[in-house]
């Protein structure tokens, strides 16, 4: 393949260069595990076709730079390769001879942004605007133009605050483009520019954007009032930029809602365009907008584009009361009334999860808005309650899509949550019961034939992995109704004890090694949602749970390790008298885990990361043990900070305290050699904002006493030693005032 690669690009006929350029751009397509070896000579054949003289060969170099980013994103193309490749594509951004070229390079800077990282895009950032700002200055041809402000948009999605500097040049341009006269021909470009500017907005936040607001607010409603008949590209953008828009202005987009959400409803209430045909009728065959369920001897055919756009209208909505909570209080019983009757929507999937989805955030707008208001909301959320209940209950007995059960079963759950107590009633109880049993029996009957199937001698390679995959995905489905009915016991208490109990000891059996590893994960987080709701009741099962735990927390299944090496933690630190007995196994076993060879490796990185906080959660178990075993002091500290499970977070930083407040010696090590990692670790907390407010004070609190009991020169080392980011972040938590 590259002899003839590289044979043709050395041809001094520009179409053979050309050919042998778009050849490595389609096979990037299809063939990523074997480039995958040989990126390296893939690369240094693209780059001198960026300074090819034809034209055509280096539009050829930007589209297979523009494939290769984006498929090979998760391999770390752009980490590798975006340094050597980004100022050539700059470069060619200068072509203003060659507009389809220019046009081609903005393209590829797209593709290149939209999944990179951004500590690779930001040091070249200077030089894109630089870039860019050339291209707006020269009033480039509608094709680049249309390219060069999509690529603003990748840039600001990917580097996010670091746009702030040249926020508003960008946002002045776009401004001067969106009051222009629309046409058929400049509507898209005019559709970019709304994005890009909602791009920007979200990229600098509130604070910078505030200025701005009102005047692009303004110019985005005489848009949306004055649309060409038929299709109008900007409405999609429209639609889109709104949701931005409110998602950074918060409480100040309320004003605005009364202007977006009627076309969203009325898109939401639309027909849905059904049309009965005879099973050989081909009229809408070849038409992709259409498809077909078969009934008998006729096809049910319904129009999938308004499908999508009833779905995007829905998800839409959803953002909206997320983001403003009880400031969407004036549309939850509109909303409520629309969404709640399309929970059961038989056409589109994405309907019906977004549907349900709305229906905890509308809960939780009544409370908010209630409660702000100091009434009481159990009234109204009762009533609401009521149908939302009776809603899921059918659709959970005819959803078919996995996905869609998987939300469902949330969607209820969360509004168990928000009610509180007041959603137990006998008969929602039973109602519940009667779900989890019928669910089960389903799973179970689809495994049993699952299996059946794939011990048929014909059952090949492939057909063997989706089943297998089929069972994966039901294992959500089982983590769906554990979780539906922790919640429903945390929040029932005594009244749903003996309910959950019941399903729980049906729900253990999945612990059976018989069963594969996602099911067998299901059923630990039953254990561990337990241990955390009711630990009375969890009690009963300690030593099935516990021997569960420690056999499985050093096995090569990345999620049963994760879950186990947590149930360690969990049973050490929650029963603390039964666990003494087990506490050198343990132990033992962690550091195991935190010193094997693949404990640093991607797919173990969350794993290790719940050994981590395990080994800190057997030592606030037993304090003593510290002094006995310093060296998993030593181990603890090595792998944090802890980022890749964010829901450990807040425990590790408890940790950290913990461990300098009753251990400090050993925390900062002799001569305090780990004070640059202990410093650094709350400076990657508080600068990338991963900790809540009271967790912050406690790690302000924590650098400040080091500051006062440490030796200056110390301390001014240590902070010398830490990325100047970090440091100033640090720092500037201790002159905010925080402390304790």
């Amino acid at each position: 393949f590259f002899g003839d690669i590289q044979e043709l690009i050395k041809d001094p006929h520009w179409t053979k260069r050309y050919v042998a350029i778009m050849a490595i751009s389609i096979s990037a397509e299809g063939c990523l595990n074997f480039l995958l070896n040989h990126m390296d000579d893939v690369v240094l054949l693209l780059v001198p076709a960026f300074e090819d003289q034809h034209q055509r060969v280096r539009w050829a170099a930007c589209n297979a730079v523009g494939q290769i980013a984006n498929d090979f994103s998760q391999h770390n193309f752009q980490q590798i390769y975006g340094p050597r490749l980004l100022p050539l594509i700059m470069h060619v951004m200068n072509d203003f001879n060659n507009p389809r070229v220019q046009s081609h390079a903005c393209a590829a800077i797209v593709n290149f942004c939209e999944p990179s990282p951004p500590e690779v895009v930001t040091p070249f950032l200077a030089d894109l605007m630089r870039h860019l700002a050339l291209i707006f200055q020269n009033n480039p041809r509608e094709i680049v133009l249309e390219q060069a402000i999509t690529a603003v948009s990748a840039i600001a999605d990917c580097v996010r605050e670091a746009m702030t500097p040249w926020y508003k040049d960008l946002v002045n341009y776009l401004k001067s483009i969106l009051i222009l006269p629309v046409n058929k021909e400049f509507a898209p470009i005019k559709g970019r520019a709304i994005e890009a500017l909602s791009m920007l907005a979200i990229a600098v936040g509130k604070p910078v954007f505030m200025e701005d607001a009102d005047e692009v607010l303004k110019i985005l409603l005489n848009i949306q009032g004055n649309l060409m008949p038929g299709y109008d590209p900007q409405a999609s953008f429209l639609k889109t930029a709104w949701a931005r828009l409110c998602k950074v202005l918060k409480e100040d987009f309320v004003p605005y809602l009364g202007f977006v959400l009627p076309e969203l409803f009325e898109i939401i209430k639309q027909d849905v365009n059904i049309i009965v045909l005879d099973v050989d009728d081909t009229t809408f065959n070849n038409d992709e907008n259409w498809q077909s369920i078969p009934v008998s001897d006729r096809k049910i055919w319904f129009n999938t584009a308004l499908l999508k756009e009833k779905s995007a209208a829905c998800t839409m909505v959803c953002c909206y009361i997320e983001e403003l909570v009880e400031g969407y209080y004036p549309f939850a019983d509109t909303t409520f009334d629309i969404m709640s009757n399309l929970i059961n929507f038989i056409y589109n999937q994405g309907v019906r999860s977004a549907c349900s989805t709305a229906m905890p955030l509308i809960l939780r707008c009544i409370k908010g808005h209630f409660t702000k208001a100091n009434m009481d909301p159990s009234e109204k959320l009762l009533q609401f309650y009521k149908i939302v209940f009776d809603k899921f209950s059918e659709a959970l007995k005819t959803e078919v899509d996995v996905p869609a059960l998987s939300t469902e079963l949330d969607s209820l759950g969360q509004c168990i949550d928000i009610l509180g107590p007041l959603w137990y009633q006998p008969n929602y109880a039973a109602s519940i019961m009667e779900t989890y049993k019928s669910l089960i029996d389903d799973l179970n009957f689809r495994r049993s034939d699952r299996l059946a199937q794939i011990n048929d001698q014909d059952c090949d390679t492939e057909e063997k992995e989706r089943l297998r995959q089929e069972t994966e995905d039901d294992s959500f489905v089982l983590i769906s109704i554990e979780e539906l009915m922790t919640k429903a016991l945390k929040n029932a208490k005594e009244q749903f004890m003996a309910p959950y109990e019941q399903f729980f000891q049906n729900f253990l059996h999945f612990m059976d090694p018989t069963y594969l590893p996602c099911e067998i994960n299901a059923a630990l987080c039953a254990c561990m949602d337990l241990i955390d709701a009711a630990p009375e009741l969890a009690q009963k099962y300690f030593e099935t749970i516990n021997s569960t735990v420690l056999n499985l927390c050093t096995c090569n299944v990345p999620t049963l390790r994760q879950t186990s090496s947590y149930g360690v933690g969990l049973l050490a630190l929650t029963y603390p008298h039964l666990f003494a007995p087990y506490l050198p196994s343990a132990l033992e076993k962690l550091y195991h885990v935190l010193t094997s060879e693949d404990a640093r490796s991607p797919e173990f990185e969350a794993a290790s990361e719940n050994a981590t906080t395990a080994i800190g959660r057997v030592l606030e178990s037993k304090p003593e043990l510290i002094a006995q075993h310093p060296n998993l002091v030593a181990l603890w500290l090595n792998f944090m900070p802890i980022l890749s499970d964010k829901s450990e977070v807040p425990v590790a930083c408890r940790q950290l305290w913990f461990f300098y407040s009753t251990a400090g010696p050993i925390l900062m090590g002799e001569n305090f050699e780990n004070l640059t990692k202990i410093l650094l670790i709350v400076a990657t907390y508080i600068q990338d904002g991963l900790v809540p407010p009271n967790v912050e004070q406690t790690l302000r609190s924590m650098v400040l006493h080091i500051i006062q009991s440490v030796p200056g020169n110390l301390v001014a080392s240590a902070f010398d030693n830490i990325p100047d980011e970090r440091a100033k972040a640090a720092l500037m938590s201790l002159s905010s005032g925080g402390g304790q």
